[in-house]
């Protein structure tokens, strides 16, 4: 990760420094795949959409967080977790900030989020955020 950004970061009071805390980050990580597992349980129907879209952008967020804690800091808000998906060398994950957009319309504008939206972002998550996820596994045996 950047550290000029991980400065900056701290400097705002949305991360903090923090010992690595390998049963925090494994919990994490099972949170996250039962999250992702529960998720493919739901139909893919419009009235659900949101409900996908949700569990998928939380299971993206704790794989984040389980990030940070690897390298020793506590995210203190969200867009301090996202961030960290801004330092992958993969031009995929510049889709995070879209679907964070979504999230934030959704939540505070009270927007609807769409099927393919959701699907869109739950796509992601098993593609891409699946791959990061196994490598923390690996990194906390």
């Amino acid at each position: 990760m950047n550290q000029d950004t991980i400065e900056k970061l701290i400097k705002k009071t949305q991360l903090r420094k923090k010992d690595v805390d390998l049963p925090k980050i494994r919990a994490l990580i099972e949170s996250a795949e039962e999250t992702i597992k529960a998720t493919k349980l739901i139909p893919a129907k419009e009235i659900l959409a949101t409900t996908i879209f949700e569990n998928a952008y939380k299971a993206l967020k704790q794989i984040a967080d389980a990030q940070w804690l690897l390298l020793g800091y506590e995210s203190r808000s969200h867009d301090a977790s996202m961030e960290i998906f801004k330092d992958q060398n993969d031009p995929t994950f510049a889709h995070v900030e879209r679907f964070t957009t979504i999230r934030n319309d959704a939540y505070y504008r009270g927007y609807r989020v769409t099927l393919p939206q959701a699907l869109d972002l739950f796509d992601f998550v098993e593609k891409h955020a699946l791959q990061i996820l196994n490598g923390l596994k690996e990194q906390t045996k």
